[in-house]
């Protein structure tokens, strides 16, 4: 699976996906407008008093309040789903790393919803650039955020964290359970797919005990 001629064919499947995801966040962003369009108009009409049934009006303004509501969600989802699609453009180009976190975070807020696990995040308050391959550092980022959620139960917690170490950037995973971790629960995910990744990117991870319930991944990702 390492062979050069597959790894240049997945390369080009990749940007291929990216382009179908971009172009349909367009596509979603033209619908979004023409919604927002219709809602503006509505609202004019209550506003000019167009609308003579008072009790009509106050139904229609707490369903445009909904729509508001679920307008801002749509929008904040194609912004991110873009994002993403974007980043299969090449196999390598420079992106902000938190950026990276706060989109792959946005996507899993319903698994996290599901898993009734509760997430915190702590990360850096500005831009950490680098030049590396984004679907790799998604894909491990992906990864071990759903290992983590798959040793988590119902009301346990996960905090993500970042920070900036001499020249690596430090993605956090803090697992807090209510009950203990077993030893075996301290070993990083090392499958061979992801092991690739990490050599690929240089990148390192690590497990560490903090205390009987709680311990950490640590991503150590190389900024040049």
């Amino acid at each position: 699976m390492n062979d050069p001629n597959t790894n240049i064919l997945r390369e080009k499947q990749l940007e291929e996906t990216g382009k179908i995801l971009s172009s349909f966040t367009h596509e979603l962003n033209n619908h979004l407008a023409t919604i927002n369009e219709s809602k503006g108009l509505l609202q004019d009409y209550i506003e000019m008093g167009r609308i003579d049934d008072e009790d009509l009006c106050r139904k229609l303004e707490k369903i445009l309040t909904r729509l508001d509501t679920r307008a801002d969600m749509i929008n904040e989802m194609t912004k991110h789903l873009n994002s993403f699609a974007h980043r299969f453009d090449t196999p390598l180009s420079t992106f902000d790393l938190g950026d990276l976190i706060e989109e792959q975070l946005f996507f899993h807020k319903r698994t996290v919803r599901i898993k009734k696990v509760t997430l915190e995040k702590n990360l850096l308050n500005r831009d950490v650039s680098i030049t590396s391959s984004p679907a790799l550092l998604q894909y491990l980022f992906q990864r071990y955020f759903y290992h983590a959620l798959n040793l988590l139960d119902e009301n346990d917690s996960l905090k993500i964290t970042s920070q900036k170490q001499g020249k690596s950037y430090l993605i956090g995973l803090l697992l807090q359970k209510k009950e203990d971790f077993s030893p075996s629960h301290g070993s990083p995910v090392l499958s061979a797919d992801i092991q690739l990744c990490l050599d690929m990117t240089d990148t390192s991870v690590t497990c560490k005990q903090m205390t009987e319930s709680s311990f950490e991944i640590s991503i150590a990702i190389p900024l040049g």
